[in-house]
């Protein structure tokens, strides 16, 4: 039973809660068993090979929360289990700004739960965190990524030609805003 601290309900069966050391053994497990869908377009799944590299990400994120620039969330469904993570990162006090990244088990994509996540954790941002600008990148091929910026109602940027290496190739990025007077 993982002890939860800061949960913020965003339906009945659905909540987002700040990710302690606790939760590391089931998201390694959701990591693991589902690596094929969430490392198609993100890098750290292939790094997180044992349960004690998840403890070392969750520490790290852990350390970033205390210094200002990080903000980690599990997001939990039904009994307590966690289907997904989602976080600011690059929290960039001075300016008011921060990035915006998210997976989830895939067994729970298409149901809306990604779009209310993000909407939860803007918010979360806007009126908590005294933050005015959210940044979401999303690799050009991820159309649910892009699917969800677009539904949590971030504005088009711009896409970026070649700005990352994945599995060995260059990936094109579009980057979505959203601000905190348009939230």
């Amino acid at each position: 039973m993982m002890s939860v601290y800061f949960k913020s309900t965003t339906e009945n069966h659905l909540a987002i809660a700040v990710t302690e050391l606790s939760h590391a053994d089931e998201i390694f497990e959701l990591l693991y068993n589902d690596q094929e869908n969430i490392g198609q377009f993100l890098g750290f799944v292939a790094l997180t090979k044992t349960k004690e590299d998840e403890v070392d990400y969750i520490k790290k994120k852990m350390h970033g929360i205390a210094d200002g620039t990080d903000a980690l969330f599990s997001i939990i469904r039904d009994n307590n289990i966690v289907v997904g993570i989602i976080d600011l990162h690059c929290i960039d006090s001075k300016n008011k700004k921060a990035e915006i990244g998210y997976w989830i088990q895939s067994k729970f994509k298409n149901r809306g739960i990604m779009t209310k996540s993000v909407r939860k954790v803007c918010e979360y941002a806007f009126e908590n965190s005294g933050l005015n600008k959210l940044s979401l990148f999303a690799d050009v091929e991820n159309i649910g990524s892009n699917a969800v910026a677009r539904h949590a109602r971030f504005s088009y940027l711009a896409t970026h030609q070649d700005y990352y290496v994945h599995r060995g190739q260059f990936r094109d990025m579009n980057e979505y805003y959203l601000l905190k007077r348009d939230f």
